[in-house]
């Protein structure tokens, strides 16, 4: 057989592999997420690591978890961001978002405010502010363009992520805002617009902010609710979204 048909006879047997390979890698991931239903953790955790091996991101953004968790196998930081860079490069948005969050936290290797920036321009922007891993990634990148880690200080950009980020899952990114428009980071101040970013904290969840108050998240919503009830048009604002 001639070199040229050879190569040919190669490529056909590539091609037609191709689409086994990715519906065993398919295959493998839905046996691991059996085994995680069953609690068989440490088969889910190989039955992950074979997928991700085969370039499946939903399997390499399920093994960060488990890594960072400890589920089915050692707890590694290391491992979890080596993962979630595969699964940030196979375009997992999730994956990204976890990475962003361990880079910004130095967690399983240094601090990378670059990458967080880099990553941010895209997760922040793509992922439903429902998504607690976006409107988290929002928050770190908000922090980073906020403090000017990793390149300029961008305020405008800062209040744009954070605000995503307090929509969502992420409630220090109420506390960012309240604190930006006091002017603690060189911009214009509005106080009302701070005292609301704080009651929206404090509803969301965070204790302190509640503690300046001296309250709690459910008699502050319900505070705010009565007042508004009674035509008071800030706390109306303070319960709608930010």
């Amino acid at each position: 057989m001639s070199r040229a048909a050879m190569r040919l006879a190669a490529l056909a047997l590539a091609i037609l592999a191709a689409p086994l390979c990715a519906q065993t890698s398919g295959e493998t991931y839905e046996r691991a997420l059996d085994a995680e239903r069953n609690g068989d953790y440490a088969a889910a955790r190989r039955l992950h690591q074979q997928a991700c091996d085969a370039e499946d991101a939903r399997a390499c953004r399920e093994l960060v978890v488990m890594h960072l968790k400890g589920r089915g196998g050692p707890q590694s930081d290391s491992a979890a961001r080596s993962t979630a860079t595969r699964a940030c490069r196979l375009g997992s948005v999730d994956g990204c978002g976890i990475l962003m969050q361990l880079a910004h936290n130095a967690k399983g290797g240094p601090a990378d405010f670059a990458l967080v920036r880099r990553l941010g321009k895209t997760v922040c922007k793509s992922g439903e502010d429902s998504n607690p891993i976006s409107a988290r990634a929002c928050f770190h990148f908000g922090r980073a363009l906020l403090t000017g880690k990793g390149g300029p200080t961008d305020l405008a950009g800062a209040e744009g992520a954070l605000t995503l980020a307090c929509r969502g899952s992420a409630p220090q990114g109420c506390t960012q805002l309240a604190a930006l428009h006091l002017g603690r980071h060189g911009g214009p101040r509005n106080d009302a617009r701070a005292a609301r970013f704080f009651l929206h904290a404090c509803i969301r969840g965070e204790k302190d902010v509640c503690d300046i108050y001296d309250s709690d998240p459910v008699s502050m919503r319900k505070r705010a609710s009565e007042a508004c009830e009674a035509g008071d048009k800030g706390a109306c604002l303070v319960l709608e979204r930010p």
